[in-house]
C-alpha cells in the first residue's frame, strides 16, 4: 500500500492563504491611499511691500480650486488637476500702509478637504519711501524739507556736492538746500537714502533749471506715463510752478479736468495739484491721451500721458517661452495656447512678440484683441514699433477662424501680423484661408497661401485698414478675396495674387452687401482665364470705390462697382503703380508713383488712422497716398 504525505498539500494551501491575505491587505492599502485626500504645498509666503507675482508649487490627490481672502491677493491661476506637479499663480498688490497685513489662499479638493496658505505682506515701514522722486528748483535755488516714510534708521550717500546739500532732519525728514545756478545750464543730482542695517534704500533726483520760470510735473519720467485698466479712475498731478499756466487736454471725451488751482502770483514757486477723471473704457481698444500744462507766455511746458486698457488683463506670447502668459517674462510660447486660455472673455488682450509661430491646426479666436510685432518689453500699445510683425504660419488646414462678434459698435482687433504658409486643396468648408467676421483687421500682411477658395481670405462685416494681400493662389473655385456684409476697406493693397480656375465664374474680388473701398490699389492679379474680370458684384449697390487705383473695373456679373474719383486704367505691369520691388514683396512707393497724393484725407481722419502699415506717417505730404504704404517725404 502506497502512503502519500499530506504535508505538501498543507504547505501549498498555506502559501495560497498567505498570498490571498497579502493581496487583500495590499488592495486595501491601495484603496485607502487612493481615496485619502491630501495637498502638498507650503504653509505661508512672505511678500515685500511692493508686491508682485508669486508662484506657489503644489501637488494634490484630487482636482483643486483656490480662492483668496482679499482683493489685494489676485489669483491668475486658481485651478488644476490631480496627481501632477502644479502651481497657484498670484499677483500681490502693493501695500500702501506702514503696518504689515495678512491674508490667505484657500485650496479645496472638491468636497474632500481644504487647507490655507497664509500670505503675510510687510508694511511700508520696512521701506524708505519719499513722497516725491523728483524735486525742482529754479535758477535761484532754495531750500526744501521732504518727509521720509520709514521705521528704519538711514543716512544719505551725499552730504554736500556742487552747491547741493542734503541733511537728515530726524528719522522722518530730509532737508535739501540748493545754491544759485551759475553754470548757464540745467543741472541734476541724485542722492540715495540708505538704511543703516539693511539693503533698503530710496533715491531722490534734484533738478535745477537755468531759468527764472518753472513749470514741472514733479514725478519721475515713468510716473508721468501711466497705464490704467478699463475702469474709471481719478488722477492727481503734482506741479511746481512760478508763472501763470493753462492746460491742453487730448481725449477730451474721456479725460476730464476736475480741479485747476490758480497760481498765486509772484516769483515764489508754488506746489499745486491738478485733478482729473478718466471715464470707463467701453471702446474695446486701448486708448491714449494726455494733459499738458504750459506757460501762457512762453514755450515752457510739461506733459502727463494716460493710456487705458480696454479690459483688465493681458496674455503675453513670446517665441520659445514656457510660462503661463501673465507677463513678458512668463509668456506663453504658443499663440494657440494663449487663445485657448482667453476663452471668450472680452476683457483680455493677447500681445504677441515678433518672431515665427508655426500652427499645428487652425487658430480660433473669440472675443479678444490680438496685437503682434512687440519687442517683448512694452507695457503700452503706443510704445510698439509698428514696422515689426509677428509671423503666423499655417499648414494643410484653414489658417484662422474668428467669428465671435463684439457687442454694438465694438470690433475686436487683429493687428500687426504676417499670415502665411497655408497650402491645402480641401473644399470641405465654406470660406477662405481666413474666415473673419466683425473684426478690425489692420496693419497685416497676407501672402504665400495656396487655398481652394479665397486664398486672401473671407471677410464679413469687417474693417480692413493698412493691409497688404499679395502672392496668394486660389487653386480652384470662385474668387481670390471675399468682402461681404458691409465690410469697409481702407488704404490697402491687393496685388499680384493668382486665381487658377479656368471657369468663367472665377474673379479676383467678390463683393456683396454694400461694400466700400477707400484709397485702395488693386493691381497685378491674374486669372487663368484672361477674360475673367477683377470683380464679381452681387447687386447694383454692392460695391462703391472711393479714390482707388485699379487696372480695370470690369465685373463678372451684370453689375459694376460704383466709382468715385478713381484711376481705373492703371498699367498691369510695374510701370503702372511704380512699387519699389514687387517681385521681392516690397510694395512701398517710388517717389514718382501715381498712387502718391491720390487718396482722400477726410476718410482717414474719420477713422482716426495716422500711421501706415509699417508705422510711417499716414499723411506724409498734403494728401494721403493710395495703398498700404505711404511715401515718406523727407
Amino acid at each position: 500500500m502506497k502512503i502519500q504525505s499530506k504535508f505538501p498539500h498543507l504547505f501549498t494551501k498555506g502559501l495560497l492563504f498567505l498570498f490571498v491575505t497579502a493581496l487583500f491587505i495590499s488592495c486595501d492599502d491601495a484603496l485607502e491611499g487612493k481615496i485619502n485626500p491630501h495637498i502638498d504645498m507650503q504653509e505661508e509666503i512672505i511678500i515685500n511691500p511692493e508686491g508682485g507675482r508669486e508662484v506657489i508649487d503644489l501637488r494634490s490627490s484630487y482636482p483643486w480650486f483656490a480662492e483668496a481672502s482679499d482683493s489685494w491677493i489676485q489669483l491668475t491661476r486658481y485651478r488644476g488637476q490631480m496627481q501632477l506637479p502644479d502651481s497657484i499663480v498670484t499677483l500681490i498688490a502693493e501695500n500702501p500702509e506702514m503696518e504689515p497685513r495678512e491674508g490667505w489662499i484657500e485650496v479645496r479638493l472638491m468636497d474632500q478637504m481644504s487647507t490655507r496658505i497664509i500670505v503675510r505682506q510687510e508694511g511700508r515701514g520696512s521701506l524708505i519711501t519719499l513722497p516725491k522722486s523728483v524735486v525742482y528748483f529754479n535758477i535761484n535755488g532754495g531750500e526744501a524739507v521732504l518727509p521720509v516714510l520709514t521705521d528704519l534708521e538711514w543716512d544719505t550717500d551725499i552730504e554736500e556736492k556742487d552747491g547741493f546739500t542734503f541733511e537728515a532732519a530726524g528719522k522722518n525728514s530730509l532737508k535739501v538746500k540748493v545754491a544759485r545756478n551759475t553754470t548757464g545750464a540745467e543741472r541734476e543730482i541724485v542722492v540715495t537714502l540708505k538704511a543703516k542695517d539693511s539693503d533698503r534704500q530710496a533715491k531722490l533726483t534734484v533738478i535745477q533749471s537755468n531759468q527764472e520760470k518753472m513749470m514741472n510735473i514733479t514725478l519721475a519720467p515713468e510716473e508721468k506715463d501711466v497705464l490704467f485698466t478699463r475702469d474709471a479712475k481719478s488722477v492727481e498731478i503734482p506741479v511746481i510752478l512760478n508763472t501763470e499756466y493753462e492746460l491742453e487736454v487730448s481725449g477730451q471725451d474721456w479725460i476730464t479736468v476736475t480741479s485747476v488751482p490758480q497760481f498765486g502770483g509772484g516769483d515764489i514757486a508754488e506746489e499745486i495739484t491738478i485733478k482729473a477723471s478718466v471715464s470707463n473704457n467701453t471702446t474695446g481698444v486701448e486708448r491714449t491721451g494726455y494733459i499738458r500744462i504750459k506757460d501762457k507766455s512762453s514755450d515752457i511746458s510739461d506733459i502727463y500721458y494716460i493710456s487705458q486698457m480696454p479690459g483688465t488683463r493681458r496674455i503675453y506670447v513670446k517665441p520659445g517661452a514656457v510660462g503661463d502668459g501673465t507677463s513678458w517674462e512668463n509668456a506663453y510660447g504658443d499663440i494657440q495656447a494663449a487663445a485657448s486660455a482667453c476663452g471668450n472673455h472680452s476683457n483680455i488682450d493677447i500681445w504677441v512678440a515678433e518672431g515665427e509661430y508655426q500652427l499645428k491646426n487652425s487658430l480660433v479666436l473669440n472675443a479678444v484683441n490680438v496685437y503682434g510685432g512687440f519687442i517683448g518689453t512694452e507695457n503700452k500699445l503706443k510704445d510698439r514699433d509698428q514696422s515689426r510683425k509677428s509671423t503666423i504660419k499655417g499648414g494643410d488646414f484653414f489658417l484662422m477662424r474668428s467669428e465671435t462678434e463684439g457687442p454694438g459698435d465694438i470690433y475686436y482687433y487683429f493687428d500687426g501680423f504676417v499670415l502665411t504658409g497655408t497650402v491645402t486643396q480641401s473644399n470641405s468648408e465654406w470660406g477662405g484661408v481666413l474666415r473673419i467676421r466683425k473684426r478690425l483687421f489692420s496693419n497685416n500682411i497676407v501672402h504665400g497661401n495656396s487655398f481652394y477658395r479665397a486664398a486672401c481670405g473671407y471677410y464679413d462685416n469687417c474693417k480692413i485698414i493698412n493691409c497688404l494681400f499679395y502672392g496668394n493662389t486660389t487653386t480652384e473655385t470662385s474668387g481670390g478675396i471675399y468682402f461681404l456684409g458691409k465690410t469697409s476697406v481702407y488704404n490697402s493693397s491687393i496685388v499680384n495674387n493668382e486665381i487658377r480656375d479656368q471657369w468663367n465664374s472665377a474673379y479676383v474680388i467678390r463683393v456683396a452687401d454694400n461694400i466700400k473701398m477707400y484709397n485702395t490699389v488693386v493691381w497685378g492679379n491674374k486669372c487663368a482665364n484672361p477674360k475673367n474680370p477683377q470683380f464679381h458684384v452681387a447687386d447694383a449697390t454692392a460695391c462703391t470705390l472711393y479714390n482707388c487705383v485699379l487696372v480695370n473695373i470690369t465685373s463678372q456679373s451684370n453689375y459694376s462697382p460704383i466709382v468715385n474719383n478713381c484711376i481705373t486704367n492703371l498699367a498691369n505691369d510695374n510701370t503702372g503703380p511704380l512699387f519699389v520691388a514687387p517681385t521681392d514683396g516690397d510694395y512701398r512707393l517710388q517717389s514718382t508713383s501715381p498712387l502718391i497724393n491720390k487718396g482722400d484725407n477726410a476718410i482717414i481722419e474719420t477713422i482716426g488712422v495716422n500711421k501706415d502699415i509699417i508705422g510711417g506717417m499716414r499723411i506724409s505730404d498734403n494728401t494721403v497716398d493710395v495703398g498700404a504704404y505711404e511715401y515718406q517725404v523727407k
